[in-house]
């Protein structure tokens, strides 16, 4: 008889079953720990850590040789930084960490930039600075015409100075290590009009220093707000908070009715940029606030964007991309101190307009003028924080940083 042929159901199990096994293998061969993926992976980084660092030794060389001569052609460190990000050697962040701290670590590399002809990157955030303003002024005068409060003097203070930033031009930003000892007010229309302008200028009237060509502001909410993290969904923490869950950060409300008074100044701000401009001042005679503020007619509507946003203090101090920013701009013990930017709040039916200010490591604000047409004295009394704008090339980087001996030195013109 003829023999029947074909392939039994056994045999074909044991056929998919080599099969399954013969894929995982494949998959983790590829895919796994230690994959063909995973190594490929890892070499690019490698050869992406590899490329960072010839490209630094090259920059370092031609650095130590423009040391010698007088040429000046070798790249800056930002220059070099724009180059090595256009060619995707290094992300947008890693540019800011080697900003930051001098150095970045790829794959198994950690790459030193060390060796700038400015001697910037020696220099790092929160060092000392042995800073000296050289103005005559002692003292400013604070004209109850200027900030609605009756005239005050602010002496000037002798203080110490810290790295705040460092930008892609070279220029070095100072803060105060403290505030100053002086504290003051704003109140009314008069205070929301001027007072970012009156903050600034007797930050530069006391501190700037024209022999290097230093000039010097105050402290504002834009200088916080650039140091805060950016959350996954792409927002900063401030963007969150607001003055309840009807009025937060951003959003506009419209008023009718009687209570539609408004600041002069807020004309030129309403909605969330601007609010640190420094615009000219709107000097008021005599007594009234009547040029300090204006108001809706009968048949218009008083539409406002809301600035305000607080974080407490043990909640700031997690929201900063690094800490050392939390300790240069907030961590100042219960001292009070205004910042130069104007806000905006919700009430429950009339807004308010104001400064703000930090407190003992919280973000907040003082209300001196509601829609209503009442006019208020600051809450709180505050300090300065002035900041202060290097040139390029002011500070002494030959030796090495001693914050025992006050930190790094100036050269003096």
């Amino acid at each position: 008889m003829r023999k029947n042929k074909g392939v039994t159901l056994i045999a074909l199990v044991v056929t998919i079953i080599v099969l399954l096994i013969l894929a995982a293998v494949s998959i983790a061969t590829l895919t796994g720990e230690n994959g063909i993926l995973s190594q490929a992976n890892k070499a690019k980084v490698e050869t992406r850590g590899a490329s960072v660092d010839e490209e630094c030794s090259l920059w370092k060389i031609n650095q130590e040789m423009d040391n010698k001569t007088t040429e000046g052609t070798a790249q800056t460190l930002q220059e070099l930084l724009d180059s090595l990000e256009e060619r995707n050697l290094i992300t947008a962040e890693e540019r800011e960490i080697i900003n930051e701290t001098g150095e970045i670590t790829i794959g198994s590399r950690t790459i030193k930039f060390d060796k700038e002809a400015e001697g910037i990157s020696k220099i790092k955030i929160g060092d000392y600075v042995k800073y000296s303003p050289d103005t005559t002024k002692i003292s400013y005068t604070l004209k109850e015409t200027q900030s609605g409060y009756p005239n005050q003097e602010i002496p000037k203070d002798t203080l110490k100075w810290r790295v705040l930033d460092i930008n892609e031009q070279g220029n070095i930003e100072l803060i105060s290590s403290t505030p100053t000892s002086t504290d003051f007010y704003f109140q009314g229309a008069r205070g929301y009009n001027n007072g970012v302008y009156l903050l600034n200028d007797i930050c530069n009237e006391l501190y700037r220093n024209d022999r290097i060509g230093a000039t010097a502001r105050s402290l504002n909410i834009e200088d916080i707000q650039n140091k805060m993290k950016i959350e996954a969904d792409g927002k900063k923490a401030y963007e969150k908070y607001g003055n309840g869950t009807e009025h937060e950060y951003g959003k506009t409300k419209t008023y009718d009715g009687d209570k539609k008074n408004y600041p002069l100044q807020w004309l030129y701000d309403n909605g969330i940029k601007g609010e640190s401009e420094s615009r000219e001042l709107m000097e008021a005679e005599g007594e009234g606030l009547n040029i300090s503020y204006g108001n809706k007619s009968a048949d218009e509507e008083l539409t406002v964007t809301v600035t305000f946003w607080n974080i407490q203090a043990n909640e700031m101090q997690n929201n900063f991309i690094n800490n050392i920013y939390y300790e240069l701009l907030c961590n100042n013990g219960n001292l009070n101190y205004w910042l130069a930017s104007r806000f905006v709040g919700l009430q429950e039916s009339l807004s308010n307009f104001g400064l703000r200010f930090c407190k003992g490591g919280e973000i907040a604000v003082c209300s001196l003028f509601y829609s209503d047409g009442i006019s208020y004295r600051s809450a709180l009394s505050g300090y300065l924080r002035p900041v202060i704008i290097l040139p390029p090339n002011c500070i002494v980087t030959d030796g090495e940083y001693d914050e025992a001996a006050g930190g790094w030195s100036m050269y003096h013109k």
